[in-house]
């Protein structure tokens, strides 16, 4: 495995100029694969960010783009040229539950990217303070469809629903439920090349895993499935951006880690979600 991070590398190449998006993914291929020389990185972050933030809240664009950058601050060591103050909206359970209520659970993969920045800096605090979560989960579960993912739609956006909701479900100490369903229906998902979503069901794989919903043995095809799909995408990579890589990093990270090899770092940690400085 360490000749496909080494490729891995070699194609992210030296930082030359990039925007807040292909920064924060050359912080988290670095993080996962531990190169530690985040210099130039780290130098261009702090301006993007606060060039991307709405001077009166912090907010960005979408919460999409706030999660990229929350996750790449914590990595860098940093703090926010501006507070988060817009995540004060959804600070009691209740704002919450009546969020998750209020989004189009027809598209699940981008209604959960919602629901995953939104929510997981709030369950880090929650948790701390003994905040009881019970009713935003009793809500974001009326969603959940039977084969384990989320929203009404084909089983990949429904997983991916699934991936995104991970980091909420650890910053609570909560396991997902219908988990071994779940990963019955990621092991008969078909993927040709590594890509965001090849990356998603081998993540929620690894979760079901470690909450014990399935059996290393019954992964095993899944998992020299994704390994080959790392090797042959590297091998047939031209100039890729950092943002394509991604999910190189973050599925080597989670093979070797089923596999009980190296122990690459995570970068969907829930404490990446670290909100307040």
């Amino acid at each position: 495995m360490e000749e496909i991070a080494n490729g891995i590398l070699k194609h992210i190449g030296a930082f030359q100029e990039g925007d807040l998006k292909e920064v924060c993914s050359r912080i988290f291929i670095k993080y996962v694969l531990e190169e530690p020389d985040m210099t130039p990185e780290k130098k261009v972050l702090p301006g993007l960010m606060k060039a991307a933030q709405d001077a009166s809240d912090g907010s960005f664009d979408k919460l999409h783009t706030f999660g990229l950058a929350i996750r790449a601050l914590n990595i860098a060591g940093m703090k926010p040229a501006r507070p988060f103050a817009f995540l004060n909206e959804w600070n009691k359970p209740a704002a919450l539950e009546e969020f998750v209520r209020s989004l189009d659970w027809k598209n699940p993969w981008q209604t959960s990217i919602e629901v995953l920045h939104a929510a997981t800096p709030q369950m880090r605090v929650w948790l701390m303070k003994g905040i009881d979560a019970t009713e935003f989960f009793e809500a974001l579960e009326e969603f959940q469809a039977p084969n384990g993912g989320w929203g009404d739609a084909s089983d990949l956006h429904q997983m991916a629903g699934a991936f995104h909701h991970i980091p909420i479900y650890r910053a609570a100490r909560r396991e997902m439920p219908r988990l071994v369903v779940l990963a019955d229906m990621i092991m008969d998902l078909e993927f040709k090349r590594m890509e965001f979503g090849a990356m998603d069901a081998a993540y929620v794989l690894e979760y079901a895993y470690e909450q014990r919903a399935v059996k290393f043995e019954e992964c095993g095809g899944f998992l020299e499935h994704m390994e080959g799909l790392l090797r042959s995408g590297l091998e047939k990579m031209a100039e890729p951006g950092a943002l394509t890589l991604v999910p190189f990093a973050q599925t080597l990270g989670t093979l070797c880690r089923m596999k009980q090899l190296h122990q690459y770092k995570d970068a969907w940690h829930p404490n990446l979600w670290r909100a307040q400085f």
